[in-house]
């Protein structure tokens, strides 16, 4: 249960889809695991969910597929037996809860006061899903209610979307969230596979705040005096190396990469790390820069762009 829970929080985002038809299983999973976010949560709202579920993990098997809007301990053995790997409900069922840890199936009930929390702790949660999250009162709320409940981790859903999905996973305690925003079900009825993965991929992006940041040149004094005479700037120099404006980074000598680096920055560098591991880029180990909270500032891939390193960098949510 334990590996299931720490790929959610990897991955960070988690599609909610409502099928009607199960064999538009297959053109989900397709867009999904094209853009390297293969975890959907399938609900239980409509007579797809089973078939929906059993395409799913046949037919893509690298794929968390988890099963939502589980109401009892009925349901919840109908979506195990289809092949859920965890399933979500919409409030607190001790009897389905109970099922759920008996089958070694992760189980995360909806909780909306600090009566629930305490409830899911005294069963032995130590993850419970927040809903209706917005509504509620969003991390400010989440921040009061859970406050007692310093262990305890959360999936939020309900009123997420590309623009408070950072600042939602920005909380500590913040394990994943989810939402149906993240799936159009027009183009998943269309079969509109490049329309799919262009929403999904906004959402990725939005999630990470990828970005360019700046642009790093081995052995650069000659190019920073260059670029202050354009730029009408001073370089603001360091012990290594010197900034040149706000983009052009001025290494003193040979550092990353045979013309220099690539700066990318993120909000949240250690899913970014997981994201582009998923998509095929190595991380060199030893270039990891960590502060004293053991928390990743920095590190480089093993691939490098037209001679120039490329390393990822933390920077603060704005």
């Amino acid at each position: 249960m334990d590996k299931i829970l720490e790929k959610i929080r990897e991955y960070g985002v988690m599609p909610l889809v409502t099928l009607d038809d199960p064999q538009d299983a297959y053109v989900l999973g397709r867009a999904l695991t094209d853009c390297s976010l293969p975890i959907v949560e399938i609900t239980f709202r409509s007579g797809a969910a089973e078939e929906a579920i059993r395409i799913l993990r046949s037919t893509y098997p690298d794929m968390l597929v988890g099963a939502g809007t589980v109401l009892d301990a009925d349901m919840a053995e109908r979506a195990i037996k289809a092949g859920a790997q965890f399933v979500l409900a919409p409030g607190m069922n001790p009897g389905m809860i109970e099922y759920c840890l008996e089958e070694e199936i992760p189980v995360f009930p909806g909780c909306m006061t600090p009566t629930d929390l305490g409830q899911a702790q005294n069963l032995g949660l130590k993850v419970v899903k927040i809903f209706p999250f917005m509504q509620l009162g969003g991390i400010p709320m989440l921040k009061a209610i859970s406050a007692p409940f310093g262990k305890m981790e959360f999936l939020a859903t309900g009123g997420i979307n590309d623009e408070n999905l950072a600042s939602s996973l920005a909380f500590p305690r913040m394990a994943a969230c989810g939402g149906s925003w993240l799936i159009k079900k027009e183009k998943l009825r269309k079969g509109d596979l490049e329309g799919l993965k262009s929403d999904i991929n906004r959402t990725l992006t939005a999630m990470l705040g990828l970005r360019f940041a700046h642009l790093g040149i081995n052995y650069g004094m000659e190019a920073a005096k260059t670029l202050e005479q354009i730029l009408n700037v001073q370089t603001l120099w360091g012990q290594t190396s010197g900034f040149t404006g706000d983009y052009v980074e001025a290494v003193k000598t040979a550092g990353q990469g045979k013309n220099g680096h690539i700066a990318v920055g993120t909000c949240d560098i250690g899913r970014a790390i997981f994201y582009l591991q998923r998509k095929g880029f190595g991380i060199q180990t030893e270039s990891v820069k960590k502060n004293e909270a053991g928390h990743i500032l920095a590190a480089y891939l093993k691939e490098d762009a037209g001679g120039f390193a490329v390393h990822l960098l933390q920077e603060t949510l704005n």
